[in-house]
């Protein structure tokens, strides 16, 4: 008869990632909120952060040339990205038997936090109304400063808060997704700050206040764990490989809850083992194949999908 050791059964792999996303939404909420506050409360870090990038009236890092490639770059980025990850879906659909790169849900999850971030800097621009750096009095303009998140007539279209290509920048993490799990931190770590510096550009361009980029970037990772939820359980419900990546074809693996026969020697084998041989006992029934403990017949085994992030 098949036995499962006490303590072998792992959590499902799917629900500790929902946990783990969960507390990602929780951590990235609270920081939001956090360093709203602390914008809020002491609007000065932001004039004094513009100051700091300006001479005088004139922002003159805005002709550097090197930051005005940064820019063209996550100008133009996102749309390569976007068509990119369209014409992946596209041959998978036209293609599915030769151009199955990687599992569809991860391309779309990029698609749509590309989508998600642009669509809350386009509903919180002209609902804020917060006016640019560049537009201020103090640097030749004609508006009057406001703390993040104050509603103000200062600028009626093509507000400064919060940063669009800030938001498009944080939206480039996702491809972090595409990577194999066991690249994904090199990844990140060459990633981050060159998404970190053309957000950060903007600041430098005085066409944005660091409260600015900073929470338009938090919003949009908070947008991102949300998308990622859904996509993730939409691939498990649709039966879709959950663990493609790209340069990984390989099959969904399986584990065994219980352990096999190849791991759990038998009684036999562990007298044995010890010089003295297996008698069974009188009138016992011996065990048939495949039925004692570790057997890997069907009914005895539970094997579960594991999803891989």
């Amino acid at each position: 008869m098949t036995q499962a050791l006490p303590g072998y059964l792992p959590k499902a792999p799917h629900i500790a990632l929902h946990h783990g996303i969960g507390r990602a939404q929780i951590l990235i909420a609270r920081l939001t909120i956090l360093i709203s506050f602390v914008f809020m409360a002491f609007p000065a870090i932001d004039l004094a952060v513009t100051r700091r990038v300006a001479e005088g009236a004139v922002f003159v890092l805005a002709e550097q040339p090197f930051l005005n490639g940064l820019r063209q770059v996550g100008l133009k980025g996102p749309f390569i990205v976007i068509l990119a990850m369209l014409l992946l879906l596209g041959l998978r659909t036209v293609l599915p038997g030769r151009h199955r790169i990687c599992a569809p849900h991860k391309p779309i999850f990029v698609v749509t936090s590309f989508v998600a971030g642009q669509l809350v800097v386009e509903i919180l621009k002209p609902l804020i109304g917060r006016a640019r750096p560049r537009n201020l009095l103090e640097f030749g303009g004609t508006a009057d400063f406001t703390p993040v998140w104050q509603f103000s007539g200062q600028c009626a279209d093509n507000c400064s808060f919060p940063s669009g290509e800030a938001a498009a920048a944080a939206a480039g993490l996702s491809l972090l997704v595409l990577f194999p799990e066991r690249l994904r931190l090199t990844a990140a770590i060459i990633l981050t700050p060159m998404l970190m510096m053309i957000a950060v550009n903007r600041v430098l361009f005085g066409a944005h206040f660091l409260s600015d980029v900073v929470i338009a970037w938090l919003l949009t990772l908070l947008a991102m764990t949300s998308i990622w939820k859904w996509t993730g359980q939409h691939a498990r419900d649709t039966g879709a490989p959950a663990n493609g990546s790209i340069g990984e074809t390989r099959p969904a693996r399986t584990r065994h809850l219980v352990p096999s026969a190849k791991r759990a020697p038998s009684r036999s084998a562990l007298l044995q083992g010890r010089g003295r041989p297996f008698v069974p006992a009188a009138g016992a029934a011996l065990p048939a194949t495949g039925q004692g403990l570790g057997s890997d017949s069907p009914a005895a085994d539970v094997e579960e999908n594991i999803f891989y992030q």
